[in-house]
């Protein structure tokens, strides 16, 4: 049973049950890239062949180490840079880009030698929650914490 892809020009999408009817079409279709699996009641799948992923990535793990050695030559570049990429970290302070560009360098180098990016997603994410807060008035000083614990009654209906 042929196939009939949707969307050829940016990867093939199926539906999960085609996947079971025409595996060998489906299997077939991964030597011109992923094929995109589609379930309605999960997460969709990517089905690639192994060449392909490992090709994916080798070169994160290249462009990890290239952004790591370009980052040991012009450093002070790189917080500008990181403002043109993400451009909410335009509401940080110098010192907070500085540590922004070195903590997602590091994770970017981190997570590209072990090919999983979560720490990374997640570094971007916790900075941009900062910016957000601080765009959204919060100031950076330390908050004012009571002295000691205090205890409260429990509410009750009346």
């Amino acid at each position: 049973m042929a196939i009939d892809f949707q969307y050829p020009l940016i990867g093939r999408h199926i539906k999960f049950s085609d996947l079971s009817r025409a595996s060998k079409s489906v299997a077939e279709a991964t030597e011109n890239g992923p094929v995109f699996i589609e379930r309605r009641n999960g997460q969709n799948l990517v089905l690639l062949r192994e060449e392909d992923m490992e090709a994916d990535r080798r070169g994160l793990e290249i462009a990890a180490e290239v952004i790591g050695v370009l980052s040991t030559d012009r450093s002070e570049l790189i917080p500008e840079h990181l403002e043109r990429a993400f451009p909410w970290s335009k509401f940080l302070n110098d010192d907070e880009l500085k540590e922004f560009s070195e903590e997602v360098i590091t994770a970017t180098r981190a997570c590209a030698s072990v090919a999983k990016f979560a720490m990374l997603a997640s570094t971007v994410a916790a900075w941009k929650s900062t910016a957000e807060a601080i765009a959204a008035g919060w100031d950076r000083s330390e908050p004012n914490l009571l002295p000691h614990p205090v205890q409260l009654e429990r509410p009750s209906v009346v």
